[in-house]
């Protein structure tokens, strides 16, 4: 019974934080230093959550959005762009004659 009230504890958990994402950044020297020192793992984790610097950081963080028209929007929004780097790249790869078999 304790395992399965530890498995729903985890569902609960992420259902809750479903929707945000972050980018972590680790200072493995700095992490280990504080360990030695004493601070326990959890703690280091948890300083990064509210935006200390014990070792690990999180610069971005925020809401993820799975929603189809957000992605649309931003996929014509920036299609323009992505055909004239497109383009910029072919021309510059056939300058340089990447495309050229070996002889």
């Amino acid at each position: 019974m304790l395992a399965r009230r530890i498995d729903d504890d985890i569902e609960e958990q992420m259902q809750r934080k479903s929707g945000d994402f972050g980018i972590i950044q680790g200072d493995l020297r700095k992490i280990l230093s504080n360990i030695n020192r004493g601070i326990p793992p959890e703690q280091i984790l948890q300083s990064a959550i509210r935006g200390d610097d014990l070792g690990l950081t999180i610069p971005v963080r925020g809401r993820a959005s799975s929603s189809e028209t957000m992605f649309r929007s931003l996929k014509s929004s920036y299609s323009s762009q992505q055909k004239k780097l497109e383009h910029c790249f072919e021309k510059m790869a056939s300058d340089d004659g990447f495309y050229t078999s070996y002889e």
